[in-house]
């Protein structure tokens, strides 16, 4: 894949103030969301050989995001 310059193999820019702690993947979206250590959960697009991000909720302090599954 990164060979081929795969947009999987690019990185997933949006959370500044911690680590990236969960991705969820929707089919029938074809989005991804992702939560952090910032407290903030983004969806991210595919678009144009890209990929960009939504802001769902921002940065919050004393907030962690985790997936239960």
């Amino acid at each position: 894949l990164k060979k081929q310059d795969d947009p999987l193999t690019k990185n997933l820019l949006g959370h500044d103030a911690g680590a990236c702690r969960i991705l969820i993947s929707d089919a029938k979206t074809r989005k991804i969301y992702s939560g952090g250590s910032d407290g903030r959960i983004l969806a991210w697009t595919y678009r144009n050989n890209q990929w960009s991000s939504e802001i769902l909720v921002d940065k919050r302090s004393n907030y962690l995001v985790y997936s239960l599954d």
